[in-house]
């Protein structure tokens, strides 16, 4: 972990333990390799959830 990212493994586990389960953090590759997921996800269909976020990244991998 880098200077900015100093105990954020900690303030996750506090976190997701007194929230749990309605809270879930995810940081650093896990949240990369989740974004990554959902785009290609938005790429792929053109249906819509009615789901905002989700229709923007629709929007945004179909002008690629």
């Amino acid at each position: 972990m880098g200077h900015q990212t100093d105990g954020l493994a900690e303030v996750v586990e506090r976190t997701e333990s007194a929230h749990e389960p309605a809270v879930r953090l995810v940081i650093d590759d896990d949240y990369t390799d989740r974004i990554a997921e959902l785009r290609d996800a938005a790429g792929s269909s053109s249906k819509d959830y009615s789901e905002t976020g989700f229709r923007y990244l629709q929007t945004l991998e179909g002008m690629r």
